[in-house]
């Protein structure tokens, strides 16, 4: 019996064929200490209420591995097992929400699982996006590279939704000259729009909006303040 489990996985692994990650199998193979429970609840970001979504993640960087899931649509609530100390890319849709995108790689010594939550932002009009990972390097335009990801992203959502316009708007602290300020905030909304463009999204479906250091989020005077004032965001203004 634990011949025929060996041969039947590897050989789904040389088809290049996905399985999923049946608790039972891996109980046989002997690596229930590699196992974790994840779970938690997929919400409204604006009113905090339960979405029924489907979730899928996948094994990185081979993508040899998916797991399919699914929350409640009256409590949110959702439970995947994956295998600790192993990166997975995570991907939750839901009808009327931007899709959610990200990756992890949790270790844990105990078995007492994690608790994720996941916010799904509304797909309206009028909706604004904060690209937290978006950075530059400092007083220039060139994005940096751990960027890249985030940009991608992006570039997946308005694949994802053919009739979406965006503007890009480009933020920077209150410090230093206003005009200078204003001059590069432009400059990163347009390389970020060339970088989509570049990439196939069409040019009239990315505006951009340079704001200078005229809109704050904070007026404290801490760093940690000031580069939350550094930012892009997107705003949907079509869809």
């Amino acid at each position: 019996m634990m011949i025929n489990i060996l041969v039947s996985l590897k050989l789904a692994i040389l088809l290049n064929s996905v399985f999923l990650v049946e608790p039972v199998l891996i109980e046989r193979l002997g690596t229930t200490d590699s196992i974790i429970m994840v779970n938690g609840k997929v919400l409204n970001a604006q009113t905090q209420m339960p979405v029924k979504a489907n979730i899928v993640l996948e094994r990185l960087p081979l993508y040899n591995n998916i797991i399919v899931s699914s929350s409640d649509s009256e409590t949110g609530d959702y439970e995947v097992k994956i295998m600790n100390e192993v990166k997975y890319s995570i991907v939750v849709k839901a009808e009327g929400f931007t899709t959610y995108r990200d990756e992890f790689n949790f270790k844990l010594d105990s078995e007492e699982g994690l608790v994720k939550d996941i916010y799904l932002i509304p797909n309206v009009v009028g909706q604004i996006l904060r690209m937290n990972k978006l950075l530059f390097q400092q007083s220039t335009a060139k994005i940096s590279d751990s960027s890249f990801g985030e940009l991608n992203n992006l570039i997946m959502l308005l694949n994802d939704n053919p009739a979406m316009v965006i503007q890009l708007e480009g933020h920077t602290d209150y410090r230093g000259n206003p005009k200078l300020n204003m001059k590069l905030s432009q400059e990163r909304v347009e390389e970020v729009k060339k970088y989509i463009t570049d990439k196939g999204i069409k040019k009239s479906r990315v505006k951009v909006k340079a704001f200078g250091g005229s809109s704050p989020l904070t007026n404290e005077n801490s760093e940690d303040a000031q580069q939350m004032n550094r930012r892009v965001e997107v705003r949907i203004l079509k869809n």
